[in-house]
């Protein structure tokens, strides 16, 4: 039987209580500090449903929720929960259930106990205390979440499966990819006994049957399945009931899961049972935290199986109890192929029934015989081998366990289906039958999270719709996108291409040219005036209008004066002074001025009489 001691046996609740009472000692201050280590089994708070809880707190479902919101955040940032509004007296079942809120989180695994504040009997505060330091949990506490957020994606892949085939899917990937924890010495049990939690389960593939109960009930509850934990002190073990369609059901994935461990090997004798039914699969006590009655799957045909259930491509595959493959789909079951193999003791002698088992990648289903490990076909209902095993020196060796993960196949050879506590581990073989990374989560389509630029890459970041999980995928640098701008040569220059980004603005130049060299002009002399400088010749080019040989300035001649004479007026006619001009470019130095005309003397002429052979004159002037 897998019945081991749970963490701290109950009977400490006695204990407990004594040291309840200790904190009505008279006097006490309010709100005085009371600590009760409630360093017990976590399946001591067992399965209790919403129901029950509302009835204890006298709250509704929205309050018991945000309860049960507030006691995993003071966990989590490792602060006090204020609980005095609740109104719940110590030393009473309600106080259990109340810390049961912590307890019963698989996630909060690393919580050894609990201190509480009291005002009077009404518990005011309480304060998570942790089996290791704060750090190292939560370091813990990620490791855990994203290990089983994998084995939960790889159930929402697929919307079509029923609560019942996810409870039977679930129940055997955990049974087949988690082995019994057997401690061969004290040393190897840690201080902190983890394998009583769901984190040894996801993280390390080992566990006790409450690491076991734990990790389904985690997974059922992400998977929106109301799962909780039973117990039973006699067995001294741990296991879920679950509900389906409103109907509870014993599950016990521990005992479901053979010791000692066989990879793939899961029977089902403990899968959705009855009250009734568990207890003729072994579990000979009545002190049940439970008791689901309804019968309905007692004698379902998973019974018979004892090879994982494996979801591949949408359907159900599983192994029948007499070595058949099947299939089933939407409640009704198909055979496919079968699975006649023989596993030899010796020469003459085999052992009796099928031991083959079934494993996914996600990408392929396979199946083991004896000596090999067959990929199988759907389509065409045939299967191809991908791995032979061969042991020249032990013949009789065979393939008693199998599965695949992360690319390899684990092989559990033995010369018999006996094993032993390190049969397993001594005699497994390893295969890497495929390079690359399976990835089971559900990504969106991304957003760039880095935008790339020119020469820098980006980075694009996917989210797992299902649990939350990133992954991030390079987006190449863009590259320049340049744009060519020609700069012709000069004279003096040389010619060039710009090459400039049009993203980035960076640029470069090339295609260089040389510089085309002056083409010469005379610049004539200008002779210098009497009153204007001159310029001596020079030169400069024709194209960039550059100066070769400056033009130097000649200095004006000034005037060479001639003098004008003076005319003098007369009775009619003006007269001018004298003046000054230059005799070079005869420019006026002294202006002539005009100088009046006289005006006429009058003398009178006298009148000469006519004769007769003359003529006379009459008077003039």
């Amino acid at each position: 039987m897998k019945a081991r001691r749970i963490i701290y046996a109950l009977m400490v609740i006695a204990v407990i209580l004594s040291v309840f009472a200790m904190a009505l000692q008279t006097g006490a201050a309010p709100d005085e500090l009371r600590v009760s280590r409630h360093i017990r089994s976590r399946t001591a708070f067992g399965y209790q449903s919403d129901e029950e809880l509302m009835e204890l707190f006298h709250v509704d479902r929205a309050t018991l929720k945000r309860m049960c919101e507030d006691a995993y955040h003071a966990v989590m940032t490792n602060t006090e929960w204020e609980v005095s509004s609740y109104g719940v007296a110590r030393n009473t079942e309600a106080a259990a259930a109340l810390f049961g809120l912590i307890y019963r989180n698989p996630e909060l695994f690393f919580v050894s106990g609990v201190s509480y504040y009291r005002q009077g009997e009404i518990i005011t505060r309480v304060v998570p205390r942790y089996a290791m330091p704060y750090e190292e949990a939560m370091a813990m506490h990620g490791e855990m979440i994203e290990a089983a957020q994998e084995v939960v994606c790889r159930f929402k892949q697929d919307d079509s499966l029923t609560d019942l085939e996810l409870a039977l899917l679930v129940h055997d990937y955990l049974a087949a990819n988690c082995e019994y924890y057997f401690a061969e010495s004290a040393a190897e049990v840690d201080t902190w006994d983890g394998r009583y939690s769901a984190y040894f389960v996801f993280v390390k593939g080992t566990a006790v049957c409450q690491g076991y109960a734990e990790a389904y009930d985690y997974i059922m509850n992400q998977l929106g399945i109301d799962c909780g934990l039973c117990r039973s002190e006699t067995l001294n073990h741990a296991w879920n009931i679950i509900e389906l369609d409103g109907l509870e059901y014993h599950v016990d994935v521990t005992w479901d899961d053979p010791t000692y461990d066989r990879s793939g090997r899961v029977v089902h004798t403990n899968f959705l049972r009855s009250t009734e039914g568990l207890v003729s699969s072994g579990h000979n006590a009545q002190d049940f935290s439970g008791n689901p009655t309804n019968t309905e799957y007692d004698s379902a045909f998973w019974q018979t199986s004892k090879a994982a259930f494996c979801l591949f491509n949408g359907s159900i595959y599983y192994i029948n109890g007499d070595g058949v493959l099947c299939t089933w789909d939407d409640g009704v079951t198909t055979e496919l192929l079968p699975l006649k193999y023989k596993w030899y003791a010796s020469a003459s002698s085999v052992y009796g029934g099928c031991y083959s088992t079934l494993a996914t990648d996600g990408e392929s289903l396979f199946f083991s015989s004896p000596k090999e490990i067959y990929k199988y076909h759907p389509e065409s209902n045939t299967a191809e081998v991908v791995y032979t095993y061969s042991n020249p020196d032990e013949p009789y060796y065979n393939i008693y366990g199998f599965h695949a993960k992360d690319n390899k196949f684990y092989l559990d050879v033995f010369s018999s289906p006996n094993f032993k506590v390190t049969t397993k581990r001594e005699n497994q073989i390893v295969y890497t039958y495929r390079t690359g990374e399976i990835d089971v989560h559900i990504y969106d389509k991304g957003v760039r999270t880095t935008e790339p630029t020119c020469t820098a890459t980006g980075v694009k970041t996917y989210t797992c719709t299902a649990c939350g999980n990133t992954k991030t995928e390079t987006i190449a640098a863009l590259g320049h996108n340049y744009a060519s701008k020609v700069t012709a040569p000069t004279c003096t220059e040389q010619g060039y291409t710009t090459r400039t980004c049009t993203r980035c603005s960076s640029s470069y130049k090339t295609n260089y040219t040389a510089a085309l060299g002056h083409t010469e002009v005379v610049d004539k002399a200008v002779a210098a005036t009497c009153t204007e400088t001159g310029l001596t010749e020079g030169k400069h080019c024709s194209v960039c209008q550059a100066v070769i040989v400056a033009q130097e300035s000649v200095p004006a001649l000034g005037h060479t004066e001639v003098v004008d004479k003076a005319v003098a007026a007369t009775c009619t006619e003006t007269g001018v002074t004298e003046g000054k001009h230059c005799s070079v470019c005869q420019a006026v130095i002294v202006a002539q001025e005009t100088v009046p005309a006289l005006g006429h003397t009058e003398v009178i002429d006298k009148a000469v009489a006519a004769t007769c052979t003359e003529t006379g004159l009459t008077e003039g002037k």
